[in-house]
Protein backbone atom coordinates (compact mmCIF):
# COMPACT_ATOMS: atom_id res chain seq x y z
CA UNK A 1 0.00 0.00 0.00
CA UNK A 2 1.35 3.39 -1.12
CA UNK A 3 1.02 6.58 1.57
CA UNK A 4 -1.56 7.86 -0.55
CA UNK A 5 -3.55 4.87 -0.28
CA UNK A 6 -2.48 4.60 3.56
CA UNK A 7 -3.99 8.11 4.08
CA UNK A 8 -6.98 7.52 1.66
CA UNK A 9 -7.75 5.11 3.89
CA UNK A 10 -8.64 6.29 7.05
CA UNK A 11 -11.72 7.58 7.97
CA UNK A 12 -12.94 9.63 11.00
CA UNK A 13 -13.82 7.25 14.49
CA UNK A 14 -17.18 6.15 14.94
CA UNK A 15 -19.34 8.07 17.57
CA UNK A 16 -21.94 6.71 19.34
CA UNK A 17 -25.11 9.23 19.71
CA UNK A 18 -25.54 10.98 22.56
CA UNK A 19 -28.17 10.24 24.99
CA UNK A 20 -30.97 12.94 25.14
CA UNK A 21 -29.56 14.88 28.93
CA UNK A 22 -25.41 14.13 28.08
CA UNK A 23 -23.73 14.94 31.07
CA UNK A 24 -20.89 17.55 30.56
CA UNK A 25 -17.52 17.51 32.46
CA UNK A 26 -15.76 21.05 32.37
CA UNK A 27 -12.55 20.60 33.46
CA UNK A 28 -10.49 24.25 34.47
CA UNK A 29 -6.83 24.09 34.86
CA UNK A 30 -5.23 26.55 37.44
CA UNK A 31 -2.29 27.49 38.78
CA UNK A 32 -2.22 30.66 41.46
CA UNK A 33 -5.37 32.19 39.94
CA UNK A 34 -7.17 32.84 43.08
CA UNK A 35 -7.99 36.27 40.95
CA UNK A 36 -9.70 34.74 38.83
CA UNK A 37 -10.95 31.68 39.42
CA UNK A 38 -14.17 32.41 40.78
CA UNK A 39 -15.38 34.59 37.58
CA UNK A 40 -14.53 31.22 35.80
CA UNK A 41 -16.44 29.08 37.99
CA UNK A 42 -19.40 31.60 37.89
CA UNK A 43 -19.51 31.58 34.32
CA UNK A 44 -19.52 27.73 34.12
CA UNK A 45 -22.59 27.11 36.94
CA UNK A 46 -24.30 30.07 35.67
CA UNK A 47 -25.23 28.47 32.02
CA UNK A 48 -28.64 27.29 31.05
CA UNK A 49 -27.64 23.95 30.70
CA UNK A 50 -27.20 21.96 34.24
CA UNK A 51 -26.61 18.84 33.33
CA UNK A 52 -22.46 19.46 34.54
CA UNK A 53 -19.83 18.99 36.68
CA UNK A 54 -17.07 20.78 37.38
CA UNK A 55 -13.70 19.50 37.88
CA UNK A 56 -10.87 22.20 38.64
CA UNK A 57 -6.70 20.96 38.55
CA UNK A 58 -5.23 22.80 41.04
CA UNK A 59 -1.41 22.30 39.71
CA UNK A 60 0.08 22.89 43.12
CA UNK A 61 -1.18 26.18 43.98
CA UNK A 62 0.11 28.36 46.28
CA UNK A 63 -1.90 31.13 46.74
CA UNK A 64 -5.81 31.34 47.80
CA UNK A 65 -7.03 29.44 44.43
CA UNK A 66 -7.47 25.79 46.34
CA UNK A 67 -9.87 27.63 49.50
CA UNK A 68 -12.06 29.56 47.19
CA UNK A 69 -12.49 26.56 44.93
CA UNK A 70 -13.40 24.19 47.97
CA UNK A 71 -16.04 26.93 49.40
CA UNK A 72 -18.00 27.28 45.64
CA UNK A 73 -18.18 23.09 45.74
CA UNK A 74 -19.60 23.46 49.81
CA UNK A 75 -22.42 25.30 48.26
CA UNK A 76 -22.80 23.01 45.16
CA UNK A 77 -21.65 19.71 44.66
CA UNK A 78 -21.07 19.58 40.73
CA UNK A 79 -18.06 21.23 41.72
CA UNK A 80 -14.94 19.24 42.75
CA UNK A 81 -11.45 19.69 43.30
CA UNK A 82 -8.31 17.50 42.45
CA UNK A 83 -5.35 18.71 43.51
CA UNK A 84 -1.10 18.04 43.33
CA UNK A 85 2.18 18.44 42.77
CA UNK A 86 3.52 21.40 40.05
CA UNK A 87 3.43 18.84 36.99
CA UNK A 88 2.60 22.01 34.39
CA UNK A 89 -0.70 22.23 32.30
CA UNK A 90 -0.02 18.91 29.67
CA UNK A 91 0.04 16.72 33.21
CA UNK A 92 -2.14 18.85 35.27
CA UNK A 93 -5.12 18.69 32.51
CA UNK A 94 -4.18 14.43 32.65
CA UNK A 95 -5.19 15.10 36.50
CA UNK A 96 -8.94 17.03 35.66
CA UNK A 97 -9.54 14.75 32.68
CA UNK A 98 -9.41 11.32 34.82
CA UNK A 99 -11.77 12.79 37.55
CA UNK A 100 -14.42 13.38 34.76
CA UNK A 101 -17.90 10.73 33.84
CA UNK A 102 -19.27 13.41 31.47
CA UNK A 103 -20.48 12.12 27.59
CA UNK A 104 -18.97 15.20 26.43
CA UNK A 105 -15.07 17.44 27.97
CA UNK A 106 -15.07 21.37 28.08
CA UNK A 107 -11.80 23.10 29.10
CA UNK A 108 -11.66 26.46 30.36
CA UNK A 109 -8.26 27.74 31.52
CA UNK A 110 -9.12 29.57 34.85
CA UNK A 111 -8.59 33.26 33.51
CA UNK A 112 -10.97 32.66 31.21
CA UNK A 113 -14.81 32.39 31.45
CA UNK A 114 -17.41 30.61 28.73
CA UNK A 115 -20.26 33.17 27.78
CA UNK A 116 -23.87 32.74 28.12
CA UNK A 117 -25.31 30.05 26.45
CA UNK A 118 -21.73 27.89 25.58
CA UNK A 119 -22.70 24.64 27.08
CA UNK A 120 -26.11 24.67 25.06
CA UNK A 121 -24.65 25.34 22.30
CA UNK A 122 -21.53 22.47 22.13
CA UNK A 123 -24.15 20.20 23.17
CA UNK A 124 -26.54 21.27 19.83
CA UNK A 125 -23.39 21.23 17.77
CA UNK A 126 -22.78 17.53 18.66
CA UNK A 127 -25.82 16.75 17.86
CA UNK A 128 -26.06 18.63 14.49
CA UNK A 129 -23.18 16.75 13.67
CA UNK A 130 -23.35 12.85 15.32
CA UNK A 131 -19.90 12.49 13.17
CA UNK A 132 -17.64 15.20 14.98
CA UNK A 133 -15.56 14.34 18.45
CA UNK A 134 -14.35 17.93 18.47
CA UNK A 135 -15.90 21.30 18.64
CA UNK A 136 -14.17 24.29 18.41
CA UNK A 137 -15.47 28.80 18.24
CA UNK A 138 -13.86 31.78 18.36
CA UNK A 139 -12.75 33.34 21.49
CA UNK A 140 -13.24 36.82 22.82
CA UNK A 141 -10.53 38.84 24.11
CA UNK A 142 -11.24 40.99 26.96
CA UNK A 143 -8.86 43.11 29.31
CA UNK A 144 -7.34 42.21 33.01
CA UNK A 145 -10.98 43.78 34.46
CA UNK A 146 -12.88 41.25 31.68
CA UNK A 147 -13.76 44.00 29.18
CA UNK A 148 -13.93 42.94 25.83
CA UNK A 149 -11.36 44.36 23.39
CA UNK A 150 -10.37 43.79 19.40
CA UNK A 151 -12.31 41.34 16.95
CA UNK A 152 -13.18 37.42 17.49
CA UNK A 153 -9.97 35.22 17.07
CA UNK A 154 -9.28 33.39 15.28
CA UNK A 155 -10.35 34.59 12.24
CA UNK A 156 -10.39 31.51 10.26
CA UNK A 157 -11.47 27.91 11.87
CA UNK A 158 -10.44 24.50 10.15
CA UNK A 159 -13.13 22.07 10.14
CA UNK A 160 -14.16 18.72 8.79
CA UNK A 161 -11.92 15.97 8.34
CA UNK A 162 -8.49 17.44 8.48
CA UNK A 163 -6.11 14.60 8.03
CA UNK A 164 -4.33 15.86 5.33
CA UNK A 165 -4.05 19.23 5.97
CA UNK A 166 -2.84 17.89 9.53
CA UNK A 167 0.30 16.03 7.57
CA UNK A 168 0.88 19.00 5.08
CA UNK A 169 1.17 21.07 8.01
CA UNK A 170 3.27 19.25 10.41
CA UNK A 171 0.48 18.09 12.57
CA UNK A 172 -1.50 21.29 13.12
CA UNK A 173 -4.57 23.70 11.85
CA UNK A 174 -6.08 27.11 12.67
CA UNK A 175 -7.69 26.07 15.94
CA UNK A 176 -8.47 28.30 19.13
CA UNK A 177 -6.64 27.94 22.62
CA UNK A 178 -7.92 26.05 25.48
CA UNK A 179 -10.72 27.77 26.40
CA UNK A 180 -12.65 27.15 23.14
CA UNK A 181 -12.33 23.13 22.84
CA UNK A 182 -14.81 20.66 23.63
CA UNK A 183 -14.68 16.70 22.71
CA UNK A 184 -16.51 13.64 23.03
CA UNK A 185 -15.30 11.36 25.51
CA UNK A 186 -14.77 8.59 23.22
CA UNK A 187 -12.28 10.94 21.35
CA UNK A 188 -11.14 12.20 24.46
CA UNK A 189 -10.87 8.54 26.09
CA UNK A 190 -7.67 7.94 23.41
CA UNK A 191 -5.92 11.69 23.13
CA UNK A 192 -5.55 11.19 27.17
CA UNK A 193 -3.13 11.06 28.95
CA UNK A 194 -1.15 13.18 27.38
CA UNK A 195 2.01 11.58 26.86
CA UNK A 196 4.14 14.66 27.65
CA UNK A 197 6.66 16.25 29.73
CA UNK A 198 6.32 19.28 29.08
CA UNK A 199 4.63 22.11 31.32
CA UNK A 200 3.52 24.49 28.32
CA UNK A 201 0.70 24.77 25.54
CA UNK A 202 -2.01 22.45 27.02
CA UNK A 203 -4.10 23.24 24.20
CA UNK A 204 -1.76 21.54 21.26
CA UNK A 205 -1.70 18.17 23.03
CA UNK A 206 -5.97 18.42 23.09
CA UNK A 207 -7.62 19.65 19.62
CA UNK A 208 -4.50 18.61 17.48
CA UNK A 209 -4.67 14.95 18.46
CA UNK A 210 -8.43 14.79 18.70
CA UNK A 211 -8.46 16.21 15.05
CA UNK A 212 -6.10 13.20 13.61
CA UNK A 213 -9.09 11.26 15.25
CA UNK A 214 -12.54 12.62 14.42
CA UNK A 215 -14.22 15.24 12.41
CA UNK A 216 -14.04 19.05 13.47
CA UNK A 217 -17.18 21.19 13.57
CA UNK A 218 -17.03 25.08 14.20
CA UNK A 219 -19.37 26.98 16.43
CA UNK A 220 -20.19 30.24 15.23
CA UNK A 221 -19.85 32.72 17.44
CA UNK A 222 -17.12 33.62 20.38
CA UNK A 223 -18.44 31.74 23.32
CA UNK A 224 -15.39 31.76 25.83
CA UNK A 225 -13.77 35.01 26.93
CA UNK A 226 -9.58 35.01 26.44
CA UNK A 227 -8.21 37.24 29.03
CA UNK A 228 -5.55 39.35 28.45
CA UNK A 229 -3.45 40.42 31.99
CA UNK A 230 0.57 40.39 33.13
CA UNK A 231 0.42 37.18 33.52
CA UNK A 232 -0.38 35.95 30.60
CA UNK A 233 1.60 38.26 28.54
CA UNK A 234 4.81 37.74 30.58
CA UNK A 235 6.92 37.10 27.22
CA UNK A 236 6.39 40.63 26.18
CA UNK A 237 8.89 41.40 29.06
CA UNK A 238 11.49 38.87 27.97
CA UNK A 239 13.70 39.82 25.17
CA UNK A 240 12.97 39.02 21.56
CA UNK A 241 15.71 36.40 20.93
CA UNK A 242 14.43 34.33 24.64
CA UNK A 243 10.88 34.72 22.93
CA UNK A 244 11.45 33.20 19.84
CA UNK A 245 13.76 30.81 21.22
CA UNK A 246 10.95 29.22 23.84
CA UNK A 247 7.98 29.55 21.14
CA UNK A 248 10.42 26.95 18.66
CA UNK A 249 11.48 24.58 21.86
CA UNK A 250 7.35 24.88 22.41
CA UNK A 251 6.91 23.64 18.85
CA UNK A 252 8.95 20.94 18.88
CA UNK A 253 7.75 19.49 22.06
CA UNK A 254 4.43 19.63 20.98
CA UNK A 255 5.43 17.81 17.46
CA UNK A 256 7.53 15.44 19.24
CA UNK A 257 4.58 14.52 21.19
CA UNK A 258 1.94 14.74 19.10
CA UNK A 259 4.24 12.50 16.31
CA UNK A 260 4.43 9.49 18.73
CA UNK A 261 0.65 10.08 18.93
CA UNK A 262 -0.20 9.69 15.32
CA UNK A 263 2.29 6.64 15.36
CA UNK A 264 0.64 5.34 18.21
CA UNK A 265 -3.01 5.66 16.71
CA UNK A 266 -2.88 5.65 13.38
CA UNK A 267 0.50 3.73 11.98
CA UNK A 268 3.89 4.51 11.81
CA UNK A 269 3.57 5.57 8.06
CA UNK A 270 1.13 7.99 8.76
CA UNK A 271 3.33 9.84 11.41
CA UNK A 272 6.28 9.66 8.70
CA UNK A 273 4.34 12.42 6.82
CA UNK A 274 4.67 14.83 9.30
CA UNK A 275 7.64 17.32 9.37
CA UNK A 276 8.21 19.91 11.73
CA UNK A 277 9.16 22.45 9.30
CA UNK A 278 6.28 21.60 7.36
CA UNK A 279 4.24 23.96 10.28
CA UNK A 280 3.72 27.49 9.03
CA UNK A 281 4.07 28.52 12.66
CA UNK A 282 7.37 26.75 12.67
CA UNK A 283 8.56 28.74 9.52
CA UNK A 284 7.42 32.41 10.86
CA UNK A 285 8.87 31.66 14.04
CA UNK A 286 12.51 30.68 12.22
CA UNK A 287 12.42 33.33 9.91
CA UNK A 288 12.08 35.69 13.75
CA UNK A 289 14.47 33.67 15.17
CA UNK A 290 17.27 33.72 12.36
CA UNK A 291 16.62 37.42 11.70
CA UNK A 292 17.41 38.29 15.41
CA UNK A 293 20.22 35.81 15.87
CA UNK A 294 21.91 35.85 12.74
CA UNK A 295 22.37 32.37 12.59
CA UNK A 296 22.33 30.84 9.20
CA UNK A 297 19.87 27.84 9.82
CA UNK A 298 17.31 26.41 11.65
CA UNK A 299 16.82 22.92 11.37
CA UNK A 300 18.09 23.37 7.77
CA UNK A 301 15.96 25.98 7.09
CA UNK A 302 17.71 28.94 5.90
CA UNK A 303 17.19 32.64 6.23
CA UNK A 304 16.89 32.81 2.19
CA UNK A 305 14.99 30.44 1.68
CA UNK A 306 12.85 31.56 4.24
CA UNK A 307 12.29 34.62 2.55
CA UNK A 308 12.25 33.49 -1.20
CA UNK A 309 8.90 31.18 -0.08
CA UNK A 310 7.02 34.54 0.87
CA UNK A 311 4.61 36.13 -1.00
CA UNK A 312 6.31 39.15 -2.68
CA UNK A 313 4.09 42.32 -0.05
CA UNK A 314 5.24 39.86 2.58
CA UNK A 315 8.67 39.96 1.25
CA UNK A 316 9.13 44.19 0.74
CA UNK A 317 7.47 43.91 4.40
CA UNK A 318 10.44 42.34 5.49
CA UNK A 319 12.87 44.58 3.86
CA UNK A 320 11.56 47.07 5.43
CA UNK A 321 12.07 45.55 8.94
CA UNK A 322 15.80 44.58 8.01
CA UNK A 323 16.65 48.14 7.08
CA UNK A 324 15.99 49.25 10.66
CA UNK A 325 17.56 46.60 12.27
CA UNK A 326 20.86 47.57 14.28
CA UNK A 327 23.40 47.72 11.81
CA UNK A 328 25.22 44.71 12.86
CA UNK A 329 22.50 42.41 12.18
CA UNK A 330 20.66 43.86 9.45
CA UNK A 331 24.20 44.28 7.76
CA UNK A 332 25.01 40.77 8.07
CA UNK A 333 21.58 38.91 6.96
CA UNK A 334 21.01 41.27 4.34
CA UNK A 335 24.14 41.36 2.63
CA UNK A 336 25.78 37.77 3.50
CA UNK A 337 22.73 35.52 4.34
CA UNK A 338 20.54 36.28 1.21
CA UNK A 339 21.31 38.50 -1.51
CA UNK A 340 17.79 39.44 -2.12
CA UNK A 341 17.49 42.11 -4.23
CA UNK A 342 14.36 44.35 -5.14
CA UNK A 343 14.40 47.10 -8.51
CA UNK A 344 17.95 45.58 -9.34
CA UNK A 345 19.56 47.39 -5.68
CA UNK A 346 20.48 45.54 -2.90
Amino acid sequence: MTVTESVSSISPMALTPLRGNPLVSVVITAYNYAEFIAAALDSVLQQSYRSIEIVVADDGSTDDTPEIVSRYAVRDPRVGLVRGQNVGQPANTNRGVAATSGEIICFLDADDEFRPGKISAVIEAFRRSPDCGLCVHRMQKVDEQGRPFGTPFPKFIDSGWLLERLLANGGRCSFPATSAISVRREVGSRVFPIQSDSPRVGDAYIHYPAAFLSNVCVIPGAYSAFRYHRRSMNGAFRSALDCLTTQLQECEEVFSTNREFVARELGEDIAAQMKLTDAQVVRDLARGYLLVSGEPEYRGLSLAGLVASLPNVKRKRLWKIILNLPRPIGRQLFLFHSGWTWGGSR
